[in-house]
């Protein structure tokens, strides 16, 4: 996420002493992390490796997604609709909280 913040302060702030090169070398390794946290049922586990989604989590994954993508980062759009799948279909049952979070991060879609 920081990266993707860099790189668009980049296009405004050329001298920030950070390259073009190493921020999307960080983008990309940052988004295979991303993808390989991404769980068959359109969630996010809390950690590399978990089987189980987060819901609590997830959210900001989402928009997290959204704002590397809009920085540059190759996010496929397929992971993003899956995300979004995924937390349409669980808000009903997620904390007052939670619910918030997913309607925050649903509306950062559709803006």
């Amino acid at each position: 996420m920081p990266n993707a913040v860099l790189s668009k302060f980049l296009r405004i702030l050329p001298d920030l002493g950070v390259s073009k090169k190493t921020i999307d070398k960080n983008l990309s390794a940052g988004i295979e992390r991303l993808k390989s946290m991404h769980l068959e049922n359109g969630g996010f586990g809390y950690w590399q490796g978990d089987s189980s989604a987060d819901l609590a989590i997830t959210p900001y994954v989402l928009r997290s997604l959204l704002e590397i993508q809009e920085s540059g980062g190759n996010i496929e759009k397929q992971m993003i609709q899956k995300t979004a799948g995924y937390l349409e279909k669980n808000y009903s049952g997620a904390a007052e909280n939670t619910q918030i979070e997913i309607l925050w991060a649903l509306a950062r879609l559709h803006r």
